[in-house]
């Protein structure tokens, strides 16, 4: 199957549904790029902080 898959017939599709469904591609990816960074950060904040090193710990 992978030897007759055309890719390129594929975007073509794609970007024909979007436009038979009036959307625009771009803002559908903005829109996902959005929640995830948002998801990211509600993560970063629900984790505690950690302690940092301090150099005079460190033995030589």
């Amino acid at each position: 199957f992978g030897k007759y898959y055309d890719y390129h017939r594929r975007d073509i599709a794609a970007n024909e549904v979007d436009y038979l469904n009036v959307e625009d591609p771009n803002v559908f990816s903005h829109r996902a790029w959005e929640l995830e960074h948002q998801r990211k950060q509600e993560i970063r904040r629900n984790q505690p902080t950690r302690a940092k090193k301090k150099s005079h710990d460190i033995e030589l």
